[in-house]
């Protein structure tokens, strides 16, 4: 399943695919309220089907195949808390976190569940520590509606930050 297009937010990526099943610990999720990233532009959001800002992180929706939108957009919120909601722990413990994006495309098998996931990470030092604890595997668990398409997915891809906010590259 092809879900590939340019990406302006993206820094040159390191390619990995990956299964990973472990799961993220977090003891709380903020309610889904959107809190604009000011040093992100819209127009850098042009493009993307959904777009959930928080405070630390912007998680798009690049693409939902045969998957219904309302499911696609309430995973792309839950993604985002919950990277928002990690990123905070991580700063509570005193580990630093890096600034970093990346890229998921996530095929969805017919009983809704996440059956493969396509990661690609930005460079950044710890991105792929953030990355796959605080995005890949909560997405690894996440369920959605069953359906007998073959070719269901979607693709999200997220930009956050350590200690300053995310900038988009123009």
């Amino acid at each position: 399943m092809a879900f590939l297009r340019p990406n302006p937010l993206l820094a040159t990526c390191l390619p990995l695919a990956m299964a990973c099943g472990a799961t993220a610990i977090r003891e709380e999720v903020p309610s889904s309220r959107p809190e604009r990233v000011t040093s992100v532009r819209a127009d850098d959001l042009a493009g993307y089907v959904y777009v959930a800002t928080r405070t630390r992180s912007v998680v798009g929706l690049a693409e939902a195949r045969n998957v219904p939108m309302i499911a696609a957009r309430d995973a792309v919120d839950r993604l985002a808390d919950g990277l928002d909601s990690c990123l905070r722990e991580e700063e509570r413990r005193g580990t630093a976190t890096a600034n970093g994006a990346t890229r998921v495309v996530a095929h969805v098998d017919p009983r809704g569940t996440v059956s493969e996931t396509a990661v690609r990470i930005s460079a950044d030092p710890g991105a792929a520590k953030v990355a796959i604890v605080c995005l890949v595997a909560p997405m690894r668990l996440m369920a959605f509606p069953e359906n007998t398409a073959s070719d269901r997915g979607l693709a999200v891809e997220a930009l956050w930050h350590g200690s300053s906010p995310p900038t988009a590259a123009h």
